[in-house]
C-alpha cells in the first residue's frame, strides 16, 4: 500500500521555496565574513592545496584542478568552477590575487581564458596565509556531498580576506557588494581593534581610507565613506585617471591611465561607447579614440581637436560617459550562518573574534602535542636510569604485551627475572602506556650519552614552548599582541602602496555645450524606422525617394517628437539625442508591433488640442499639455473592451466638422465644438450610434459648412451622442 502523506500545498511551497532561497544564501552566492569565500571558491583553494600546489611546487593543469574540485567537493557546472578560479588569478578582477595562472588567464578587456586544458595554476604566496594551520583542528570540518571525504567549513583565515578582496554576489532576494581594500591598511585597522575593541567608525577609518580597486581610478565623495562604513551600504563615486601629453603644434591628447572598478574585466566597452560618442557627433572635439595599453599599464589615448580646452573636455567626459561610475556598497555576509548586512566595526569585532578563536584552537592543539612529547622524552630519561632492569624485563618477558603490563602495572606474574630484588623494583614501575611504548621501539643508539643529552635539550626546549604557549592562552592580551605580530609580519611581505586615491570633490562647474541649433527633418517609414536628416540632404533627395515615408516633419535639431500609436502608446523623442544620417541608411527602429497614427513636434502642438477616435465611435477631444511628462513613454488613454485606436487628429478650429465613415458606408458630421474637453485617461464620448457589426473606417476633419444637413450625405443625427 503507498504511503501517502497530505500536506498544505501553500505551506509547502512556502517553506520549500524558504529552503532554497536559504541554499542559495549560504551555499553559493553570498561569502562567509570569516574567510571572505564562498563555497566554490574554498572549495577551489582546498583542493590545490590538497594537491600539493604550494607556490614553490611546480604548476598542475588546470584540467585536473577542476576535476579534483568537481569531483570530491563541489558536483556543478566545469565551466562556473573554472571561471571561479580564472577570477582569483585575474589581477584587473582581485584585488590580491589567490591563484598563479600560468597561460591564458583573459585580459581586462574582456578576452575569455583559454580552455582549462590549455592552463595551468597554482596557489600565490597569500594563499597560505588562507590555508595555514587546516592539519591542526584549527577549524571545523564537514562531510562532502557523498560523505566520502571531509572538507573544512571555513579556510583558518589570518588576514581579512572579505575586505581585502571584497565580494560580489545575487542570491534570492539579496545581493552583496563589498569592495576591496589595501591589505596593510586593513591589517592596521584589524592592529588597532586588538589593542581597543571600543573603537568607532571613525577611528577605524583612520587606517582604513577607503576602498582600493585593482583598476585604480579616484574616488570623489570621501566625506560620504563614513556614513557608507557605519550603515554597511551606500554608493562610492569613482572616475578614471586622465593625464595631459603635449604634442607639437599646440596640441594635446588626453590619457586615461585607470577605469573605474565597474569596467574591470571589460574596457574595450568602455571604449566603444567613447567611440560610439564621437561617431554620434557628441564629443565633437575629439578627432579619434585608440587603445594603447599593454603590460605596463593602461594607455587609453584620446585625440584632442587643436583649440579645445582640455580641463572643460575633461568636465564634459565625466559628465556625459561612464568614465565616472557608481559602485553600489552592500556589505552583507554569512555570519553565524545567517546572511547579515554589518557596519564596518562589527564586520572587525566578527572577524577578531574568529582569529582569536582559530589561534585558541591551534594553540592547544599543538600544547597537546608537546604535552605527548614532553611525557615520551620523560619517559625515556627515566628509562635511561634503570635500563640494566628494563632490559632484563624485556629478556624475561614472552610477549610484547607482558613487558607492557610490567613497565605499566608493575605486573610481573609473566616475567622471569634474575633476582628478587629486580622483581621488587620492577613492581614499582609506573610509566605510561605512551612511555612504554617508547621504550619499546628505543634503539640501542639512543644509550649513549650524546643521545641522552639532546633528548634532555629536547625536553627542555618542550617545557619552554608549553610555558610560552600556556602564557599565550591563559592571557588574551598576550595572544592579541602575538596575533598583531603576525599582521606585522604579513605587512612586511605584502604591503604595497594604494592604486585608488581618495577625494572630496568640490562641486565643479557643469559643463555647459554651446548647443548648434539646425532645421532638420524627421522621416518614418512604413517599417517605423526613424531617420533624422539634414536640410541639405532632405532637399536633395527626389519625390520617388521621400514618398517611401509615412511621415515627413520639419523641425529644429533641439526640438522633441511626439508620436501616437494605436497601441495606445504615447513617445516623445528628443531629436538631439538621435544621430543625423544620411537619407540612405536604415534609421533607428520604433516598436514594429504598432501602427504610428499621427507624429509632429512638441513645439507645434504646444497649446493645441487633438482629436482621437476609436473603432466602435468613441471620440475624445484632448489638450495637448496633458502630454506633457518627462517620461520617454506613457499611455495616451484608455479603451473598452474590444475597442482599438482608428486616428489621432490636430484640430486647427474648434469650428471644423468631425466626419465620422463606418463600414456599411453610414456618415455623421458634427462640429467639433459640441465635444467637451477630456482628461488623458478618459474613455471619450460616444460619436456615432453603430449597427451591430458595424464600425467606424475612416476619421477626418472638414470645414464647417453651412449647407442643410440633408445635403451633405449624412446618416444620423447629433442627438445620438452621449457621454460615457
Amino acid at each position: 500500500m503507498t504511503n501517502i502523506i497530505e500536506v498544505n500545498y501553500t505551506e509547502e511551497m512556502e517553506q520549500s521555496y524558504i529552503d532554497y532561497a536559504m541554499s542559495v544564501i549560504i551555499q553559493r552566492a553570498i561569502p562567509d565574513l570569516r574567510d571572505g569565500l564562498k563555497p566554490v571558491h574554498r572549495r577551489i583553494l582546498y583542493a590545490m592545496e590538497d594537491l600539493n600546489l604550494g607556490p614553490e611546487k611546480s604548476f598542475k593543469k588546470s584540467a585536473r584542478i577542476i576535476g579534483d574540485v568537481l569531483g570530491k567537493y563541489h558536483p556543478h557546472g566545469d565551466g562556473a568552477v573554472y571561471g571561479a578560479m580564472v577570477r582569483l588569478a585575474q589581477d584587473f578582477n582581485t584585488n590580491y590575487t589567490l591563484v598563479k595562472g600560468q597561460g591564458n588567464f583573459g585580459s581586462i578587456d574582456g578576452d575569455a581564458a583559454a580552455a582549462m586544458r590549455y592552463t595551468e595554476a597554482k596557489l600565490e604566496p597569500l594563499s597560505m596565509h588562507l590555508l595555514g594551520g587546516l592539519n591542526k583542528d584549527i577549524v571545523d570540518f564537514k562531510p562532502n556531498f557523498d560523505n566520502s571525504l571531509k572538507e573544512p567549513a571555513v579556510l583558518p583565515a589570518k588576514f581579512f580576506n572579505l575586505l581585502v578582496n571584497g565580494s560580489t554576489g545575487i542570491a534570492v532576494g539579496m545581493a552583496t557588494n563589498i569592495p576591496p581594500h589595501n591589505l596593510y591598511e586593513v591589517n592596521k585597522a584589524c592592529q588597532a581593534f586588538l589593542k581597543d575593541e571600543n573603537i568607532t567608525t571613525s577611528g577605524l577609518l583612520k587606517y582604513i581610507k577607503g576602498p582600493d580597486f585593482p583598476t585604480g581610478g579616484t574616488i570623489i565623495n570621501k566625506n560620504e565613506l563614513k556614513s557608507i562604513y557605519e550603515k554597511g551600504n551606500g554608493k562610492i563615486k569613482i572616475r578614471a585617471n586622465f593625464e595631459v601629453e603635449e604634442l607639437t603644434g599646440g596640441r594635446k591628447n588626453l590619457l586615461i591611465t585607470d577605469i573605474p572598478y565597474t569596467f574591470a574585466g571589460n574596457k574595450t566597452k568602455l571604449i566603444e561607447s567613447l567611440i560610439d560618442m564621437v561617431n554620434n557627433r557628441k564629443l565633437e572635439e575629439l578627432s579619434d579614440v585608440r587603445d594603447e595599453s599593454n603590460k605596463d599599464g593602461i594607455r587609453i589615448v584620446l585625440e584632442v581637436k587643436k583649440g579645445v580646452n582640455v580641463e572643460m573636455l575633461k568636465t564634459k567626459l565625466y559628465q556625459n560617459s561612464r568614465l565616472e561610475d557608481t559602485v553600489p556598497v552592500n556589505m552583507l555576509s554569512i555570519v553565524n550562518n545567517r546572511p547579515a548586512t554589518l557596519s564596518l566595526r562589527d564586520m572587525l569585532a566578527h572577524y577578531i573574534e574568529f582569529l582569536i578563536e582559530t589561534h585558541k584552537r591551534a594553540f592547544n592543539f599543538d600544547l597537546d602535542k608537546l604535552n605527548v612529547n614532553k611525557e615520551v622524552n620523560e619517559g625515556l630519561l627515566k628509562a635511561y636510569d634503570i635500563i640494566d632492569l628494563i632490559i632484563e624485563i624485556i629478556r624475561g618477558s614472552k610477549t610484547k604485551e607482558d613487558v607492557v603490563s610490567c613497565l605499566v602495572e608493575g605486573n610481573t606474574g609473566n616475567t622471569i627475572f634474575k633476582s628478587e630484588t629486580s622483581k621488587k623494583e620492577a613492581s614499582n614501575l609506573d610509566f605510561t602506556p605512551r612511555q612504554a611504548d617508547a621504550i619499546m621501539k628505543m634503539q640501542l643508539q639512543k644509550l649513549v650519552s650524546l643521545e641522552i643529552e639532546q633528548i634532555q635539550k629536547t625536553l627542555d626546549s618542550i617545557n619552554e614552548n608549553i610555558k610560552y604557549i600556556s602564557n599565550l592562552l591563559n592571557d588574551e592580551n598576550n595572544l592579541k599582541d602575538y596575533i598583531s605580530k603576525e599582521f606585522d609580519e604579513l605587512n612586511s611581505k605584502f604591503k604595497r602602496k594604494r592604486k585608488t586615491e581618495i577625494i572630496q570633490l568640490e562641486k565643479e562647474a557643469a559643463y555647459v555645450e554651446e548647443e548648434i541649433v539646425e532645421k532638420v527633418y524627421a522621416l518614418i517609414d512604413r517599417f517605423n524606422y526613424l531617420k533624422i536628416v539634414d536640410e541639405q540632404s532632405y532637399t536633395r533627395s527626389n519625390e520617388e525617394t521621400l514618398s517611401a515615408y509615412k511621415y515627413k516633419i520639419q523641425l529644429m535639431s533641439n526640438e522633441v517628437l511626439w508620436v501616437f500609436a494605436d497601441n495606445l502608446n504615447f513617445y516623445q523623442i528628443k531629436v538631439g539625442e538621435e544621430p543625423i544620417i544620411k537619407i540612405s541608411e536604415r534609421g533607428t527602429p520604433l516598436p514594429n508591433e504598432m501602427n504610428i497614427l499621427f507624429v509632429d513636434s512638441e513645439e507645434n502642438l504646444k497649446d493645441k488640442e487633438l482629436i482621437f477616435t476609436t473603432k466602435l465611435g468613441f471620440v475624445k477631444r484632448i489638450n495637448t499639455s496633458e502630454f506633457e511628462t518627462n517620461r520617454r513613454q506613457i499611455i495616451s488613454g484608455k479603451l473598452n473592451e474590444d475597442d482599438s485606436l482608428l486616428s489621432v487628429d490636430l484640430i486647427r478650429d474648434t469650428h471644423e466638422e468631425i466626419v465620422l465613415t463606418t463600414k456599411e458606408n453610414r456618415e455623421l458630421r458634427f462640429t467639433i465644438d459640441q465635444i467637451s474637453n477630456q482628461k488623458r485617461m478618459a474613455v471619450g464620448v460616444r460619436g456615432i450610434n453603430l449597427n451591430k457589426n458595424d464600425y467606424l473606417v475612416d476619421m477626418y476633419l472638414d470645414v464647417a459648412t453651412d449647407l442643410p444637413k440633408k445635403n451633405r450625405g449624412t446618416k444620423g443625427t447629433l442627438k445620438q451622442m452621449k457621454f460615457i
